[in-house]
């Protein structure tokens, strides 16, 4: 990556921790789930969470950028090698829900889909 791209990756991923996109902490105590983002798939590939609940995702990842993103819930984060990012999801509605990496990531990049699956408790 040249210094050039890397500067600006550094300054949008500072600007979206001040502005509170990325909460450094699980509000008020709520489920944390892990996920490792590598080319080309997430661990976990199915990420199980019910109607009404929020969790942080500490998104993590240590080969190159990736993006992370539920369009169907206007959710997207980079993830950028050797740092976590947290993101809120909310089970605002029962469903199956696509998770992509929409930042180019090499030969397997079209092959790299998960899901968020939110149930009815």
């Amino acid at each position: 990556m040249d210094r050039r791209r890397r500067r600006l990756v550094v300054a949008f991923t500072a600007a979206g921790v001040a502005a509170g996109a990325w909460p450094e902490k699980s509000p008020g105590g709520g489920r944390r789930i892990e996920v490792v983002v590598r080319r080309f798939e997430f661990t976990p590939e199915t990420i199980d969470i019910s109607t009404g609940e929020t969790v942080i995702l500490a998104l993590r990842c240590d080969d190159v950028i990736h993006g992370f993103a539920i369009p169907e819930l206007s959710l997207r984060v980079d993830v950028v090698p050797g740092r976590t990012v947290e993101l809120a999801v909310s089970g605002s509605r029962a469903g199956r829900f696509a998770v992509l990496c929409d930042n180019f990531c090499g030969d397997g990049h079209d092959r790299m889909v998960g899901t968020l699956r939110v149930t009815d408790r």
